[in-house]
């Protein structure tokens, strides 16, 4: 991924930071081995450098300290004394958190090689997040992932999975990823002044709020909660009661520059899924994406206290409780505070209420939308727009692309070029003040390109080119699907890789989003020359553009599916999982078998869609929600079992699936396992596949109906479940094209087995029971 700075932004809050002036020491970090006592630090000296001990080490100097972190995984195994607060009027905790006091900056190779890892399942009570900040500290943290960390131990200071800030805390090119606490702030509690730059937040979960980020004042002085985020990303969070993304309690937040996405708040109510501002607070949101988050209410945003939009896009929100479908308020934004908006998009979300539900917005009682212009709004049925509407256009839908990477920070929606929003922001110099757009767009491009500026996040541009291709390579054993961005692409194009002295390899399934600034296709590699190639994209009108050795192939070493469980079981309410899961190899993986187990008397809800197996000429076809995906587990008859199957998992990619349940009485806490299976990517795991689908329908058919397959039926069925299989790939490859991987397709082998059986019906001799 590039990274491009906003700039202005970027430059502001630089001023502002409380950055070291000199750097007196270095300590170069040169063993993974989680140990305070290893803190001499003497380079002339090998392995005497663990990070916990040049941690330790620099919070006994009053000088400020540089720490470099090489590539690697540093677990945390070492629990240590340390102060929340790094104040002696608060006591001393033990912990495997890493615990700054003083000020220094720790430099990692970058977030892909260097991983500090709490490694802590969720649940459990524990207090062992990665890092604790104190009050006393100004630390500053560059290209290092921070995960698995898990606060679940009761104090009224505050929690933070992954991070308790109380000082002053600035990440750049970081990540915080798949912590837990069983309070407030999945990923980061902030109470005191923190900077994202250039970060990810992702995959956290809190119990109550803040998913990703709360952030608040400090309990017992109230001072701090200040948070500003440039060109990072907020995503796939979840909190059990409000804010997946971000939770805002008595503080100041600022945004640019950032998309919020795919984050899931309260589903029974309260709400705010991507962001929640509350009472007395202030958040300024400027060339930011809040989209696909979800909640009982305020599926994108839930505001309460002061709110200021420009040039922000809200859309894809769903506001919708679990309990009671029928019931959510406030798609796109639930506002009961203050709102004042420009130049912004709120288009394309949904309420499940009815009216008036607000499927883009709704306006609580004695509150409205304070228009400052040029704002875009689909559905206005449930909240009262006021102030300056000069240049609003509503009821006409946004026309926006899917959630892409655009060549930017994070993924945005591209403008088509019929798109209502199109030059159609405030005419004033973009960047001038007032109710002017802002200078540059959520991808740092300079506005305007055109007339006008864009209404929203993003600015179109017409012009043909290619930016970067993701993946940038790939291994020579197998496909590998890639998304291209650029600008100017054009339905019917094609891509194909290209390198002297070699035949070019054309791309397979290719899809052009609608915004023309993304596209998928898929490169079949199998035995390639290893090497750099060209990228080359053609228009239907004959004209390229290529990317000089954007792609690599390499000797490849074929999938790797990984899996993991981050949520809560509790006893009281429903319990909330997400189910990671993802590629780290070099080719895709193909036809992906998915177990999800948890005991018998468990009700679960999924919040992802089941694909019906693909109709056949001829057969019959049952109403398939009936079918349910849980089913018993041979000689675990306390158990139930989810058999799901992806068709594809690209190299690369990352999804979540998450799942709410009740715990039945008596059951063990560590209640959801999850497991892959092998790719179905060669004849042999094929084969495998075919029998033993054909099998299970065989004992089915047996056990459950006293129904014999025939011999002579045994080939046919073979055949026809060989037919489904490559239908469901064939479909899902397609599908995860068409939607450029934010809509993969998922299905339940269950239902796969049902539709086995359906086959053999007619096929059984007369002596079958007529109830078939």
């Amino acid at each position: 991924m590039s990274y491009k700075h906003s700039w202005v932004f970027a430059f502001a809050i630089a001023a502002q930071m409380p950055m070291p002036q000199a750097l007196a020491a270095v300590f170069n970090v040169d063993t993974i081995v989680d140990d305070a006592g290893l803190a001499a630090c003497d380079d002339a000296t090998s392995n005497d450098c663990s990070l916990r001990g040049a941690i330790t080490k620099a919070n006994g100097l009053s000088e400020p300290v540089t720490i470099n972190v090489p590539s690697g995984t540093y677990v945390l195994t070492q629990i240590t004394a340390c102060l929340y607060l790094g104040n002696n009027s608060v006591a001393s905790v033990a912990t495997l958190a890493l615990c700054p006091t003083g000020t220094l900056t720790i430099v990692g190779a970058g977030a892909n090689t260097t991983i500090i890892d709490a490694n802590q399942p969720a649940g459990g009570v524990v207090i062992a997040p990665v890092v604790f900040v104190a009050s006393t500290a100004k630390v500053a943290i560059r290209g290092i992932t921070m995960r698995k960390g898990n606060f679940s131990g009761g104090s009224v200071i505050g929690h933070g999975g992954g991070i308790n800030n109380a000082g002053t805390l600035v990440l750049e090119d970081s990540a915080v990823t798949d912590s837990f606490t069983s309070d407030k702030g999945g990923g980061i509690y902030n109470q005191g002044d923190l900077t994202l730059l250039r970060s990810l937040i992702a995959r956290n979960f809190a119990a109550h709020e803040g998913g990703g980020i709360s952030n608040t004042c400090r309990f017992d002085v109230c001072t701090g909660g200040i948070l500003k985020i440039a060109d990072s990303n907020i995503s796939q969070n979840t909190a059990g009661n409000v804010a997946g993304g971000i939770a805002n309690f008595f503080g100041t937040v600022t945004v640019s520059g950032t998309t919020i996405s795919s984050n899931v708040g309260a589903v029974n109510g309260n709400g705010g899924g991507g962001i929640w501002n509350n009472n007395f607070t202030t958040m300024i949101l400027t060339n930011v994406t809040v989209s696909g988050n979800r909640s009982a209410s305020g599926g994108g945003i839930l505001n309460s206290g002061n709110l200021f939009l420009n040039n922000v896009t809200i859309t894809n929100n769903t506001a919708q409780w679990e309990t009671d479908p029928g019931r959510g308020d406030g798609g796109g934004l639930y506002n009961g505070g203050s709102v004042a908006l420009q130049n912004t998009i709120i288009a394309g979300n949904s309420a499940a209420g009815p009216v008036p539900s607000g499927a883009d917005c709704l306006a609580g009682i004695n509150t409205s939308l304070t228009s400052k212009g040029y704002n875009l709004i689909q559905n206005v049925s449930a909240c009262a727009i006021t102030g300056d509407l000069t240049g609003n256009v509503v009821g006409q839908d946004a026309k926006l692309g899917v959630l892409a990477q655009n060549d930017g920070p994070a993924p945005t929606h591209a403008l088509a070029a019929d798109s209502p929003a199109v030059d159609a922001g405030n005419p004033a110099t973009p960047g001038s003040g007032g109710a002017a757009c802002a200078v540059a767009d959520e991808r740092a491009l300079l506005r305007p390109i055109g007339p006008r500026c864009d209404i929203g996040a993003f600015e179109r541009s017409g012009v043909f080119s290619i930016a970067e291709i993701l993946p940038t390579s790939g291994g020579n054993t197998g496909q590998v699907t890639v998304r291209i961005s650029g600008g100017g692409f054009v339905d019917g194009a094609t891509v194909l890789l290209r390198r002297a002295g070699q035949s070019d390899i054309l791309g397979l399934l290719t899809h052009v989003d609608v915004g023309g600034s993304s596209i998928a296709t898929m490169f079949d590699l199998t035995h390639a020359a290893p090497g750099a190639w060209n990228v080359v994209v053609t228009n239907p009108d004959s004209t390229s553009k290529s990317l000089s050795g954007g792609f690599t192939i390499n000797a490849g070493v074929g999938p790797s599916v990984w899996v993991d469980v981050i949520g809560l079981t509790r006893r009281q309410g429903p319990s909330t999982v997400m189910i990671l899961y993802g590629n780290r190899g070099d080719t895709d993986a193909v036809g992906v078998p998915l177990s999800l187990s948890v005991p018998s008397g468990y009700t679960w809800r999924r919040y992802f869609s089941i694909t019906p197996p693909p109709p056949q000429p001829g057969e019959a076809r049952p109403d398939w929600s009936l079918i349910s995906e849980l089913v018993g587990m041979p000689g675990q008859p306390g158990s139930l079992n989810a058999p799901l199957f992806l068709p594809i998992v690209p190299s690369g990619f990352s999804g979540v699936l998450r799942l709410s349940f009740n715990l039945p009485p008596g059951a063990p806490d560590n209640v959801v396992f999850v497991a892959a299976g092998n790719p179905v990517v060669t004849p042999q795991t094929e084969s495998a596949f075919i029998d033993r689908s054909v099998a299970g329908v065989q004992t089915f058919s047996a056990k459950g109906f006293g129904v014999t397959v025939p011999t002579s039926v045994v080939s046919e069925l073979q055949q026809y479940a060989t037919t489904q299989l490559h239908a469901m790939i064939a479909n899902g490859q397609a599908a995860f094209a068409a939607s450029l991987g934010t809509a993969p397709q998922i299905y339940s082998l269950n239902q796969l087995q049902m539709d086995l059986f359906f086959f053999i019906v007619p096929r059984v001799p007369p002596a079958t029971p007529s109830g078939l």
